[in-house]
């Protein structure tokens, strides 16, 4: 069972995230916070797998984001807020695993729950259009591999880390590579292994940093 901790600072959106979790059969919602501070001690005593934050003005889930990505076996994070690409910006840059519009909440929340749970990645439909973006409008020499990461992957793995830099699943990766899913999945895993991320979101930010 997968626990998630709701934190919004508006008690209807907790208590819609709330019954959106347990809509799927495999999350447990466990514990609400209303605030940073809320959200830090629940963590703390509750030890949740996911958090899911409602970013707004009551609750900066950026901030609280970062903080978390930095100290290591943290919970992996679904940040919430309405379609747009400062969103999806924002929450990439701050470690977000999974970026959901607030809109898709009844369709997506407790498959990003489970993606995220598992170290993959998980945007919104809403929401892929501005991931896209993010790397279809840097100049071409920011879309050049990291050197780090040329020097870490073989050509295979680059060519599979930049597909996934694109939201694409490991499916969709391998139709577009003409590889099975199985292969995909294991290339992911040692991708994850030489560049030291926890997920494919930390990975996708270390092609392009």
């Amino acid at each position: 069972m997968i626990t998630a901790l709701p934190v919004s600072g508006d008690h209807e959106l907790r208590a819609v995230l709330r019954d959106e979790l347990r809509r799927a059969a495999d999350v447990n919602p466990i514990g609400e916070a209303w605030d940073e501070a809320s959200a830090r001690e629940r963590i703390r005593v509750l030890l949740p797998d996911v958090v899911v934050v409602y970013a707004d003005a009551r609750v900066d889930g950026f901030a609280l984001t970062r903080e978390l990505r930095r100290g290591p076996g943290g919970p992996e994070v679904v940040l919430v807020g309405p379609p747009g690409p400062r969103i999806v910006a924002d929450a990439v840059a701050a470690g977000a695993s999974g970026v959901l519009a607030v809109g898709a909440l009844d369709k997506d929340l407790g498959r990003a729950v489970r993606y995220v749970a598992a170290g993959q990645a998980f945007f919104s439909a809403e929401m892929t259009a501005y991931v896209l973006s993010l790397v279809a409008h840097r100049p071409p020499a920011a879309r050049r591999p990291s050197a780090a990461v040329s020097e870490a992957l073989t050509d295979r793995q680059r060519e599979v880390l930049e597909l996934l830099s694109t939201g694409l699943s490991n499916a969709a990766i391998a139709d577009r590579l003409h590889l099975r899913v199985a292969t995909v999945k294991t290339h992911v895993s040692e991708i994850l292994t030489r560049l030291g991320a926890h997920n494919r979101v930390e990975a996708a930010r270390m092609l392009f940093p």
